[in-house]
């Protein structure tokens, strides 16, 4: 590619802008790339190139995180302090509150085209939020309602946006959706009810398998073993010890294959979580006795070892690559 020339500026921009509409670059690589071709001209101008707009956008996102956090302490603050004390109508308008703010921010940001990392931020708190001020609204005491504006509030996003921020939120509402439509079932048996939590935590393990495909595959597929595995927690509540210990081994083993093949190591983290919770808790159940959770701290012991030996392995061969 040639260098841009000082006479250029107004087509890289127009270049840049049409890459940055498409989704190809954010807005912050885009100005770096502005930048680093300002720089190249003031060098062979003889001129000392400005520092990057990286340090200016990194404090001011910061500025913006600060502000969500400090949002989200104040409800925490309320609802563990003051909330009993609040009327209705207090109550009410400040759950919509919660949901409003951000995601006013959180839209200006995006329709402005700038500080895409933070809009996105309080987006994504937007849609937690939403959940909030839905149970307030329509008095959900189930959580159903709830966890349902999560969960739609987050398919949105992530489709409107194409972002990943947008799972993590979407995967707390889809496993509190599985558990409060179930939960709500009083004709049905306890051991009904936890077999019917633990598929449709399958369910939603596949909806992310699938989601991976494509937005956000690393974060995507983590999330899936973790609803997967989370499938054996109330297997292990009505002692059905060996499924449990069958479907966690299978997860797990699935999450470090492809963290080898796909040099993903999140998948090899929530990969050991698994084997870590399930192993030792299957086998006591099994033998009933303490030795029991000691082989199963030993087989979670050596697949962390395992795995952080395979890690190892590809960063070193992946150094020797670059070199």
């Amino acid at each position: 590619m040639e260098r841009p020339s000082a006479d250029e500026p107004g087509q890289l921009d127009r270049e840049l802008a049409e890459l940055v509409d498409r989704r190809v670059l954010s807005r912050a690589q885009a100005d770096h790339v502005r930048w680093a071709a300002d720089a190249d001209i003031r060098v062979r101008g003889e001129l000392v190139p400005e520092l990057p707009p990286d340090g200016r956008s990194g404090v001011l996102d910061v500025v913006g995180y600060v502000g969500g956090a400090l949002v989200l302490g104040a409800l925490i603050f309320v609802g563990f302090t003051l909330w009993s004390d609040l009327t209705h109508a207090s109550k009410l308008a400040l759950a919509i509150a919660s949901f409003i703010v951000p995601a006013i921010g959180g839209v200006v940001l995006v329709l402005s085209r700038t500080r895409r990392g933070l809009a996105l931020a309080l987006l994504a708190l937007a849609c937690l939020a939403s959940g909030f001020a839905v149970h307030q609204l329509v008095q959900d005491e189930d959580l159903v309602w709830t966890a349902v504006a999560v969960v739609v509030c987050s398919a949105v996003g992530a489709i409107v946006l194409r972002s990943g921020v947008f799972l993590l939120p979407g995967w707390f509402g889809a496993m509190g959706l599985t558990i409060a439509a179930t939960s709500t079932r009083d004709d049905w048996p306890e051991q009904t009810i936890s077999n019917a939590i633990a598929l449709g935590w399958l369910a939603v393990a596949a909806v992310f398998l699938a989601t991976g495909v494509v937005l956000s595959r690393q974060l995507a597929w983590a999330l899936a073993g973790l609803s997967a595995g989370a499938a054996t927690i109330p297997l292990l509540a009505f002692e059905h010890s060996v499924l449990a210990l069958l479907l966690g081994t299978a997860v797990a083993t699935a999450l470090l294959v492809g963290m080898v093949r796909l040099q993903y190591p999140a998948l090899a983290v929530v990969g050991c979580l698994i084997v870590l919770g399930v192993w030792p808790v299957a086998l006591y159940q099994l033998i009933d006795t303490a030795l029991g959770v000691a082989l199963g701290l030993v087989v979670a012991g050596c697949a962390l070892i395992g795995s952080a030996v395979v890690l190892a392995r590809m960063r070193h061969a992946r150094e020797r690559t670059i070199r």
